[in-house]
């Protein structure tokens, strides 16, 4: 016997080092911002510990029974550190922005401001060649976004002859997402807002605003109700006995919980982003301790290894060099626009711009690679009386992505300094002095214009094509984040149909902001039939 225990134990020290050496070749300790898309693990996965804690113990516990038990967890949580996610998405690496107009007075603000409030449809006079308006609004918006999560899991196991096995898992979750963010005015604008236009960011890129089609930005809550995935594992025990056990497993994991749509940020997701996972793991039982009363110990260890299948996603880009350059505006068309002497040249050439973004969201290819999730715990049993406590480790590798087609060649930047000649140029129109390096066109890497003055009104237009997006801004870069748990439960062993009770809960963390920190609650009941 003892001879067997070492053999498992040398057996389980070469799995995880091949793990610990496969690990994802991704930026686990290195905060990210500016981008795009966030996925959250799902919860109620088969090596999770609101799955697997205290039901791994009573599967088929009842004697000359049909080597079956089941299941039903109750759970709820929340994330925790709304600024991690905030510099997630924010492209200055804070949880707050400044937006302002050109005029805005910079004695209202210290910072530099980060996005000019044109680009994101703001804007508080009318502006004409004849009467150029001092623009002068100026706010400050925090964001403290938060995810709530409820639901409940049912699992069921069945032995099968020979020490096989077989068990599935499904949950039913609700997801409840909010940006939480705060405006605060720190400059008027004149407050005369013309029609089509904002007087605010909040209403610029809420609902509201119809012509941006996604990356919206919203206060509201932001729900998804349904089943993220259906799991099933076929095992094998290669070695069984009263105290240890060792066995390997396959599985796949269904997804059918929704894909990202990139119609808001930060949506909600159910599931793993539609990709159908393969797995791979052993599971493995130690008895440390016994003594004479049938007080025991024992080391648990479960280990998954998870290939995520590619599929095609909408994901919204920003270009090279440039956090949040979707926000901006562009031109959809390079056809030749009217006199800009006329006095309603400003107005009447606002037909002919877009939101960048309306463009550079695209259909993708998305390559997650694989996901490793090792689950170590000690369980300790007196009597019907049991508590186990134990870590999760889960590395989670960096997203390749592919662009399925190409972006339209009629979209470009303009050089927005040669919409009028003299000094009079309209200043809302302008991205040569935006305030920020995000749109600050001289920089820009596709080149700088050459910006026309005098003669013909036709501004400088340059295409977008694929070599411009980065395909980075959209991609998830990996983390690894670790789980702290633990559980207590009673069971009633000498009745017809065992059956336990438990409650437990978990705290999920991680170095860098690729991580989302969350805890979560969890109550369970289960029978063995």
């Amino acid at each position: 016997m003892l001879a067997n225990q070492e053999r498992i134990i040398m057996m389980a020290r070469k799995l995880l080092l091949v793990l610990l050496i496969s690990m994802p070749a991704a930026r686990l300790f290195a905060d990210v911002y500016g981008l795009t898309f966030l996925p959250i693990p799902p919860l109620y996965k088969v090596e999770r510990p609101e799955l697997i804690s205290i039901f791994r113990d009573f599967r088929s516990v009842r004697e000359d029974g049909h080597g079956a038990s089941l299941q039903a967890t109750v759970f709820g949580g929340e994330t925790t550190q709304a600024n991690k996610i905030a510099k997630y998405f924010l492209p200055n690496e804070g949880y707050e922005i400044i937006v302002a107009e050109d005029d805005a007075p910079t004695s209202s603000f210290v910072q530099p401001v980060d996005i000019n409030a044109y680009n994101l449809g703001i804007q508080t006079a009318p502006v004409d060649i004849d009467n150029l308006t001092p623009l002068s609004y100026a706010s400050r918006v925090r964001f403290c976004p938060k995810q709530r999560s409820f639901g409940v899991g049912f699992s069921y196991f069945q032995r099968l002859p020979r020490n096989f096995w077989f068990d599935i898992s499904l949950p039913v979750v609700r997801i409840e997402n909010r940006l939480n963010m705060c405006e605060t005015p720190l400059h008027a604008g004149n407050g005369n807002v013309p029609d089509g236009a904002f007087g605010s960011f909040i209403s610029a890129m809420g609902d509201c605003n119809t012509k941006r089609c996604y990356g919206r930005m919203t206060n509201r809550c932001l729900r998804k109700t349904g089943v993220p995935q259906v799991e099933a594992r076929f095992g094998y025990d290669v070695h069984k006995s009263e105290e240890c056990l060792h066995g390997w497993f396959v599985g796949i994991t269904i997804p059918t919980g929704n894909k990202p749509c990139s119609r808001y940020l930060f949506e909600p997701i159910l599931g793993n982003n539609g990709h159908v996972e393969l797995l791979f793991g052993s599971n493995n039982e130690l008895e440390l301790l016994n003594d004479k009363k049938g007080r025991t110990v024992t080391c648990l260890c479960e280990s998954v290894l998870r290939y995520l299948v590619p599929n095609k996603q909408k994901r919204s880009f920003d270009l090279k060099g440039k956090p949040w350059s979707r926000y901006m505006v562009c031109y959809k068309t390079d056809a030749l626009l009217p006199d800009w002497t006329a006095d309603d040249a400003v107005i009447g050439n606002s037909d002919y711009l877009d939101y960048l973004i309306n463009y550079t969201t695209m259909c993708v290819e998305v390559h997650p690679h694989y996901n490793i999730d090792i689950n170590i715990a000690l369980r300790y049993n007196e009597g019907g009386f049991s508590a186990e406590g134990g870590a999760n480790l889960l590395m989670r590798h960096a997203e390749d992505i592919c662009l399925c087609g190409k972006c339209s060649k009629r979209v470009g930047i303009p050089a927005m300094a040669a919409w009028a000649n003299g000094v009079n140029t309209p200043y809302t129109r302008s991205l040569a002095k935006p305030n920020s390096p995000v749109f600050d066109i001289d920089n820009f890497p596709l080149g700088n214009p050459d910006i026309q003055t005098q003669g013909a009104k036709v501004p400088t237009y340059i295409a977008i094509t694929n070599d411009d997006i980065e395909e980075n801004s959209a991609a998830y870069p990996g983390c690894m984040s670790q789980i702290i748990y633990g559980a207590l439960s009673y069971a009633w062993k000498d009745i017809e149909y065992p059956t336990f009770i438990s409650i437990g809960g978990s705290y999920e963390s991680g170095h860098a902001n690729t991580v989302t920190n969350r805890w979560l609650a969890w109550i369970k009941l289960g029978v063995s039939i």
